[in-house]
């Protein structure tokens, strides 16, 4: 997580005004963010609460007691307010009261000095050209610096990603330095006899200031002539207010200017006046607050001092929601950052599943957001077919999810009937799809037999629709001839009781019967 030294520009637009105007500064427990004071080099060495811009000529807090050719440093706390003296070899500490105490000695020539976020106060040393790590305060003497090898060290700066640059006055390079290792490392360079540099914690564009101007120098690398930003004037020292003003003060001047927009203000009126003498000392009271430090500060909504993306507060301090592509554990099952309902991840920050209302791209082919396996979208969120196991109401009748068509589901989710062409087995004993009963299957779907009432054409003589001897189809559907005179004399039968030679017709028999006996008695004497 990075150290972010910000303050609200637009919670601070009157922020210097109204505190200059209702509080003496001895007034203040602590020093406001935002605000900015200048050290006087000569004079009384005043030390000027400029916030509030016009004539400051009475806004002293303190005096510093001695040449200063440096830079004001603020405690964490905001409670002190540290100043290096360069002719001294100390630094000072003031309290937001003006009440100065010794916080520093043995120092070489000290100039830049800069508190960092973590609570590491750094000093440049002119005279000894290395930087010293004074967090601790006392004697340093003896200390051993942590970087080295520069040509005349000035002013620091520590952007809003933490990387810590300072000024070389002497051969006009600001240099990056590594604050845990000491490491250095060259940033940018051309820039002749630059003293102060600053950042615009809103646009990140970074300012150095040295003789010829106000230098644009957030690209680094070799400056020129090309990158001056603000001109017209001898600009030494240069700072960025709480309302987003970049201001900047000439050497040995008495004004200072708001040089926004940049350009020539070599007749423009100054912003501030009444200022016994300018050298490089000129800051704004930094914000140690930074999203990651465990305290909400005003600007942010959470601060779990934790880079975990998983919990309520992400590591940007705002809170977590659905849609901030972070998966918060417990709440959310997914976060995919979009709208889309067509992919795995829904715009409730839920799984896509069958039955939520969306079609799943590429997965689902419908989805209804319903459990009735009866409609055209079922619950496996694939369209209604015949064979899917569920029955469509008003389209299927029947669907037992195969293609058998001998049980009571035909595979076009019909029920099945006599007559569909299908046997059914256990049910019916053919299916010849017609409702001819001569053939071989009857329109019942049984099978055709004697004594079934249909006479199956080319296999039957009859069918009287039962197994009956004697009333003209006998039990094989087989036309039976007419009795012959019963005598009592055993016949020729087979064995169904049918005679196995051709009989006479009885009708003939019995006409040669009645004449024989009418002959007979024509013939017989009267009595």
């Amino acid at each position: 997580m990075r150290a972010i030294l910000t303050f609200n520009v637009e919670d601070n637009v009157t922020h210097g005004i109204i505190w200059s105007l209702l509080l003496s500064p001895q007034a203040l427990a602590s020093y406001s963010t935002g605000d900015v004071y200048l050290a006087a080099p000569q004079g009384k060495y005043d030390i000027y609460d400029v916030s509030a811009g016009g004539d400051v000529s009475k806004s002293v807090l303190a005096q510093a007691g001695g040449y200063n050719a440096g830079q004001l440093a603020w405690s964490t706390d905001l409670s002190t307010m540290y100043l290096s003296l360069y002719a001294a070899n100390e630094v000072i500490a003031i309290d937001s009261s003006g009440k100065v105490s010794t916080f520093a000695t043995g120092l070489s020539g000290p100039t830049g000095l800069i508190m960092l976020s973590d609570g590491t106060l750094l000093v440049a040393e002119y005279g000894a050209n290395e930087v010293t790590d004074i967090t601790a305060g006392g004697d340093f003497s003896t200390a051993t610096a942590l970087a080295s090898g520069f040509r005349g060290p000035r002013n620091f700066v520590e952007l809003v990603d933490g990387t810590v640059l300072m000024c070389a006055q002497g051969d006009g390079y600001v240099w990056e330095i590594d604050p845990a290792s000491g490491a250095t490392s060259s940033f940018a360079t051309g820039l002749g006899s630059i003293r102060t540099i600053t950042q615009d914690p809103v646009t990140e564009d970074i300012y150095a200031a040295g003789g010829a101007g106000v230098y644009d120098i957030t690209a680094g690398g070799s400056i020129s002539s090309a990158d001056l930003y603000a001109t017209g004037q001898s600009f030494f020292a240069v700072t960025i207010d709480g309302s987003g003003r970049l201001l900047a003060g000439e050497l040995s001047g008495t004004e200072l200017w708001d040089v926004n927009g940049g350009g020539d203000f070599s007749t423009a009126t100054p912003w501030a006046t009444g200022i016994h003498s300018i050298e490089s000392a000129l800051n704004v009271v930094p914000s140690f607050a930074y999203c990651g430090d465990g305290k909400a500060e005003e600007d942010e909504a959470c601060d779990d001092a934790n880079a975990d993306n998983t919990d309520e507060c992400l590591d940007d301090c705002t809170l977590a929601s659905c849609g901030d592509s972070f998966v918060w554990d417990g709440v959310e099952e997914c976060d995919d950052a979009n709208a889309d309902n067509t992919d795995e991840c829904l715009d409730d920050c839920t799984l896509a599943w069958c039955g939520d209302g969306f079609v799943w791209d590429g997965v689902e082919s419908c989805d209804d957001g319903n459990t009735d396996d009866t409609d055209a979208c079922p619950t496996s969120c694939e369209p209604a077919t015949c064979g899917d196991g569920f029955v469509q109401l008003g389209v299927e009748e029947c669907d037992d999810q195969n293609t058998d068509n001998t049980d009571e589901c035909l595979d076009g989710c019909v029920l099945a009937t006599c007559g569909d062409g299908f046997v059914q087995a256990g049910v019916e004993d053919c299916d010849d799809t017609n409702t001819d009963n001569t053939d071989d299957c009857l329109d019942s779907c049984a099978a055709a037999s004697c004594g079934d009432g249909f006479v199956q054409a080319g296999v039957e003589e009859c069918d009287d629709g039962n197994t009956d001897v004697g009333d003209g189809c006998n039990a094989r559907c087989i036309i039976e001839e007419a009795d012959p005179i019963d005598t009592g004399e055993p016949d020729d039968k087979d064995d169904t009781g049918c005679s196995a030679t051709p009989r006479r017709p009885a009708g003939l028999l019995w006409l040669g019967v009645l004449a024989l006996a009418a002959i007979s008695r024509r013939g017989r004497p009267a009595a």
